[in-house]
């Protein structure tokens, strides 16, 4: 009897890359089995609060990496066995949404029989330098799996405590400063990653920096979704201006990034000029200056529309739009038909009905897809494709 190739194998046991408890069982079959189902288990971990994960994945670090941690004093120790087959090499998605697992890790070791039999372990520590330390492993962590997976295509980063309150609110010191810094230039050697997510990591002026320079070079990135990072208005500008000539990314986000007036009036011109974007979230980035009712912010977004050939989808809710932006819209939309996806954050007596009838049957004209949020209710209009 003739034995499946190993294409064929790969193909069938992709269908249970969710169901671990199979796949585990796959594992001690044979050595062929196990060869196969191990590229399949690694390929996309969420290590939040994963114990074992935690621990496995440490085990990888090199002596930089360690030397790092060290640094912060804590020191990996040797209890930690190698590993048996390069699992990191195989993964391709990587999510990192809390440090409550490697708070738990160093909890559970710091107490544990064997940690007390070494020189060097996890000393005790309070819930402040636990979260400390913890943030400090799961940096170290993001810069192990841009070194060793080369196949590496998304990463997603969300800085939190283990009460889930953003790094923005808790205490971030110059020293969390400088593994950001780090952090980005590790992203900035990376080739492969296609998706990036990082939220509620404040970038700093520096890495902010960086990371523009990163943008203006990188061919790699598809999907950049960057949130609550704390812009300054001199960030937003710098960053938005990396875009000018990036040709590889289609689908950006920055939301609650405080972009201002002068940040959409930078993006404006971004939208003159870029070709590759096809998706654009700006929602909640005080676009329009309610203050000294500047709405310069919103209008220069809607004129540049006019001009942009590949935008599809645009998201601008809770930017205080008014009716006069509201019309700026409604004009730019006679000469755009590319743009199938509007979102706006308003109420009946922000932007007039009759500007909102105005630009649904403009999109309806074009097949498109509209929507429009009010505060208490959701108009459809569905035509065409959407994205």
């Amino acid at each position: 009897m003739l034995k499946l190739p190993n294409e064929c194998l790969i193909g069938i046991l992709n269908n249970l890359k969710y169901d671990h408890k199979s796949l585990f069982s796959c594992l001690l079959v044979n050595r062929r089995l196990c060869r196969v189902v191990i590229p399949i288990l690694w390929s996309w971990l969420e290590i939040s609060k994963n114990k074992k994960l935690i621990k496995t994945c440490l085990s990888a670090l090199n002596a930089e990496e360690k030397a790092l941690l060290i640094s912060c004093g804590i020191v990996i120790p040797d209890i930690i066995n190698p590993l048996l087959f390069e699992y990191l090499t195989y993964t391709t998605h990587v999510q990192i949404y809390s440090i409550s697992g490697i708070e738990e890790f160093l909890h559970e070791f710091q107490y544990s029989t064997e940690s007390h039999n070494l020189d060097n372990y996890f000393h005790y520590l309070n819930k402040f330098s636990m979260q400390n330390a913890a943030q400090t492993i799961k940096f170290t962590l993001i810069k192990l799996f841009l070194r060793i997976s080369k196949n590496l295509q998304q990463l997603n980063i969300l800085g939190n405590s283990l009460s889930y309150r953003p790094l923005g609110l808790v205490s971030f010191n110059p020293l969390d400063l400088e593994k950001v810094q780090a952090l980005i230039m590790a992203f900035c050697k990376n080739t492969t990653v296609t998706s990036l997510t990082i939220e509620y990591i404040p970038l700093g002026s520096e890495a902010g920096k960086t990371f523009a320079k990163f943008l203006c070079n990188n061919t790699t990135l598809t999907r950049l979704f960057l949130a609550n990072n704390q812009f300054t208005t001199n960030d937003g500008i710098v960053f938005t201006e990396a875009l000018y000539d990036n040709t590889t990314l289609t689908h950006l986000s920055l939301t609650s990034n405080r972009l201002g007036i002068d940040g959409a009036k930078a993006l404006a011109k971004v939208l003159y000029k870029n070709t590759a974007l096809i998706y654009l979230n700006l929602e909640n980035n005080q676009l329009v200056d309610e203050e000294v009712k500047d709405s310069e912010g919103g209008k220069v977004l809607a004129t540049a529309l006019s001009k942009n050939t590949t935008l599809r989808s645009l998201i601008l809710c809770n930017n205080q739009l008014d009716s006069e932006i509201g019309r700026k819209f409604a004009e730019t939309l006679d000469k755009n038909t590319t743009l199938i996806s509007l979102r706006l954050t308003c109420s009946r007596h922000t932007i007039d009905i009759d500007t909102l009838n105005r630009i649904k049957e403009l999109l309806k004209r074009n097949e498109n897809k509209f929507n429009i949020l009010f505060k208490d209710k959701v108009v459809n209009v569905v035509g065409g494709n959407g994205i």
